[in-house]
């Protein structure tokens, strides 16, 4: 019996890997992208001496699912313009907390009490506070 020919493996994006200051870029570029769609409590932080998970963590608030939806959306084409990929997103319709999963930046979106509940700056209490600039 004839075994057919393997298919060819998916072209995959001629985008870099990320880099330290790529990934900073990123998660600057997602904080102006929230700040524009009027999240609270922006923060980023910088993880890279603190877990090997990512570099970068984008923690914001919204108040209500339609404003973390757009939120989301903001974000996602955030990391596309600034040339990093969306490797997973968690959470859906209701959820109080979305987690955007680009690789070397992650992007946290909570509604106002599973912020207060999770309390990620807490966690990474001692992790250096990225300072960006808002859209203008």
């Amino acid at each position: 019996m004839k075994r057919s020919p393997v298919p060819p493996r998916p072209v995959r994006s001629a985008r870099r890997p990320s880099t330290p200051d790529r990934a900073r870029a990123i998660a600057a570029a997602c904080a102006r992208a929230l700040d524009a769609k009027v999240a609270a409590e922006i923060v980023v932080l910088d993880l890279r001496e603190r877990t090997s998970v990512t570099d970068y963590a984008v923690i914001a608030t919204g108040s209500s699912w339609p404003h973390l939806r757009a939120l989301t959306e903001a974000a996602e084409e955030a990391v596309d313009r600034a040339g990093g990929r969306l490797h997973h997103r968690e959470g859906g319709p209701a959820s109080p907390w979305i987690l955007l999963d680009c690789g070397s930046v992650l992007v946290h979106l909570f509604d106002d009490a599973a912020r207060r509940h999770y309390d990620l700056e807490r966690l990474w209490a001692d992790a250096p506070r990225v300072r960006w600039a808002p859209s203008t």
